[in-house]
């Protein structure tokens, strides 16, 4: 048999790995700018975490969780998504701060769900999302939009569309789910096998179906914001007012529901037409009771995921996303074995100097034996700025001989002060590591 990556997971190669890094250095940048704090939870969870918080007749717990009974037979589950888990550490750890018990969390890392491979869908995939706990004004709700498009924006994307609707809250939301399922009965023999199967556990996932079949049996049902209460319907009139003050278009979409129980009045997508069916690129919404379903006081919230693994993909499609390199901006050369040693150690030398805050990347072929022609070739290769020559001639000198590999202008400079003078070359030409 040969080994292979299982099926619906992959590797991200190098080439690839710095893509992914520079598309998570903004996702921080950004978030941190709106006040949020990075959290790290485990890949597993209690599995009744995920069944009381996402919800046990969703599809995610019904059909796709990973879920294994460890050796003193506690269920677990590796995490589907990462609200449940954030919403757990939150209550653990006490990390709401005041009276409201407000903190602003935002996490990166892999989930898992056990669901059909296709086009950015994997089983195992990863996510950036960030939950605002403690904050119930409809304006948190525009604002965790905003971050989220000003995220999105800063690399480079534009033309998204941002879908918006309201499920209400457990007040007003029974008398929607009578005439839903009222409606749907009545169109019952329409729907595909899944649908059919969801009436009687939760109507509302019906219009979360993306089949043909069930969107054109759902056509005029009735829309969740006819139905709202006097308190839902100034919370949903003061998002929207609150994203226009924000800059932030969107459209009203009253088949929205999200396809996760734990949420209440507002919900919303970011969408993109280059992803094919499936092609939400992040979604979110508020969630008021989880905090208390699990055991804690009564906290609103709101939060959104994103889909990196779909994020990266649309990225790729559009070009927005700038092609990186792994850059040595130096790199040390040894001719003859003699002179290895020396440059062993003026490589870490370089490395441990700082340019523009980080330590200069430096390529050092580790092979003393290898010819000098070879070893320049591999230092292009590596993307190095300058080359350092040291051979028995330089070291008699005390100088290093520096090649651009840019212009393939040569000079000498003292080995007591390489360092400073290509720091201070690259700082001219503009380098970044």
């Amino acid at each position: 048999m040969e080994l292979q990556a299982v099926r619906g997971t992959r590797d991200l190669l190098p080439g690839e790995t710095e893509k992914w890094a520079e598309v998570e250095k903004w996702g921080r940048a950004v978030f941190a700018a709106f006040g949020y704090r990075e959290l790290r939870t485990p890949l597993f969870e209690h599995t009744e975490l995920f069944q009381r918080g996402v919800g046990e007749t969703t599809d995610i717990v019904t059909k796709e969780m990973y879920t294994f009974e460890d050796r003193k037979g506690r269920s677990l589950t590796l995490r589907p998504e990462g609200t449940a888990p954030v919403v757990r550490a939150y209550l653990e750890h006490h990390l709401g701060q005041g009276e409201a018990g407000q903190a602003k969390l935002y996490y990166l890392g892999p989930m898992f769900r056990y669901e059909r491979p296709q086009a950015g869908r994997y089983r195992q995939f990863f996510q950036i999302g960030a939950e605002a706990i403690g904050y119930d004004h409809p304006s948190s709700d525009a604002e965790s939009i905003s971050m989220l498009v000003e995220f999105l924006a800063r690399l480079g994307l534009s033309g998204l569309s941002v879908d918006l609707n309201t499920v209400g809250c457990p007040d007003c939301r029974p008398d929607y789910h009578r005439e839903l399922l009222a409606f749907l009965k009545s169109r019952e023999d329409r729907l595909s096998p899944d649908s059919r199967e969801r009436l009687g556990r939760n109507p509302l996932r019906v219009l979360d179906s993306k089949l043909p079949q069930d969107i054109e049996a759902t056509a005029g049902a009735p829309k969740t914001f006819n139905f709202l209460c006097t308190s839902c319907s100034a919370h949903f009139a003061g998002v929207q007012r609150h994203l226009g003050l924000l800059g932030v278009p969107f459209e009203l979409q009253a088949r929205l529901v999200r396809g996760l129980d734990y949420y209440t009045r507002t919900v919303f997508e970011v969408k993109s037409g280059r992803l094919g069916a499936q092609n939400a690129v992040a979604g979110g919404g508020r969630y008021d009771q989880l905090v208390g379903q699990f055991g804690g006081p009564a906290r609103p919230a709101v939060g959104f995921g994103v889909g990196l693994d779909r994020l990266m993909a649309l990225l790729q499609e559009s070009g927005a996303l700038i092609e990186t390199e792994p850059e040595a901006h130096v790199a040390v050369v040894a001719v003859g074995e003699k002179a290895f040693p020396r440059c062993l150690a003026l490589a870490h030398q370089f490395r441990r100097s700082l340019f523009n805050g980080f330590p200069v990347r430096t390529f050092l072929d580790l092979n003393p034996g290898r010819g000098v022609k070879s070893q320049m070739k591999r230092a292009s290769a590596s993307g190095a700025t300058y080359a350092v020559i040291l051979g028995d001639e330089e070291l008699a000198k005390g100088e290093a001989t520096v090649k651009d590999m840019v212009s393939e202008e040569q000079f000498s400079a003292p080995l007591g002060n390489v360092v400073q003078e290509i720091g201070a070359r690259l700082e001219l030409k503009g380098g970044k590591p």
